[in-house]
């Protein structure tokens, strides 16, 4: 189980879950028409709302196993968050479609998480 385990948790964040946004972010994104400004205020909202979304799977996850299991899942987790920041780190040399494209990867990645989490009965 354990190796089963760190083997889905490495690839928690991979394209086979599919990616949810809210209803709210996609009118909003529709509404920003381009505009990079409107499009990072859309993408600040969503994330929040994700990461709510974030915190409540991983609360619900931890009540439902032993101090054992919440122990491999808080290391699971932390591995999770150090990889989303490396892989969605802005470059040195970042310019707005930049951070547009930063945020949309740690929007598509915490929404991967969540469904993993999730999936973690």
């Amino acid at each position: 189980m354990l190796i089963m385990f760190l083997s889905a948790a490495l690839s928690a964040s991979g394209p086979a879950t599919s990616i949810a946004y809210s209803e709210r972010y996609q009118a909003c994104s529709e509404r920003a028409e381009g505009s990079y400004t409107h499009i990072l205020a859309c993408q600040g909202e969503e994330l929040a709302v994700q990461k709510a979304r974030l915190n409540r799977a991983y609360s619900a996850l931890m009540r439902r196993h032993t101090p054992g299991e919440r122990k491999l899942f808080r290391s699971s987790e932390l591995k999770w968050l150090r990889a989303r920041e490396m892989k969605c780190r802005l470059p040195q040399s970042a310019g707005t479609s930049d951070l547009v494209d930063s945020r949309e990867c740690r929007l598509d990645d915490t929404i991967r998480r969540i469904g993993w989490l999730e999936r973690q009965r």
